[in-house]
């Protein structure tokens, strides 16, 4: 599988996982519960989706609340405006960020793979 790594900083590649509206923003993504820590990995672009690594393990919804309070930390927004709309049981995944500022969500989000896939922050 490729990811869009460190040598790669990319924001069009990234930009096709995001999706945007006058309510919010959709984001895919592809979960690695277990991970040595948390943070994201770059873009795959086989997939299409953001990878995000997760040291919860994938039971009884605990990768999915910590997948949650990253987002919310990355994002600067509240936990009850973020959403998994899809794949709630699987790693496949795609949240819902509710906004009324779809652009600054966005730019929060590039920040925060920029300093994933630049500095390295994301490894697992």
């Amino acid at each position: 599988m490729k990811t869009v790594s460190e040598e790669k900083c990319k924001e069009d590649e990234l930009l096709n996982a995001i999706h945007w509206n006058k309510n919010g923003v959709t984001i895919d993504l592809f979960v690695l519960p277990g991970s040595k820590r948390n943070g994201l990995k770059g873009y795959n672009l086989w997939r299409k989706r953001i990878e995000v690594a997760l040291k919860a393990q994938a039971e009884k919804g605990k990768a999915n609340e910590e997948l949650i309070t990253l987002f919310e930390e990355y994002l600067n927004i509240k936990k009850k405006r973020i959403n998994i709309i899809k794949g709630s049981g699987s790693r496949v995944k795609t949240i819902f960020v509710e906004s009324e500022e779809p652009e600054v969500v966005v730019e929060y989000l590039k920040e925060a793979m920029k300093k994933a896939l630049c500095q390295g922050a994301g490894e697992r």
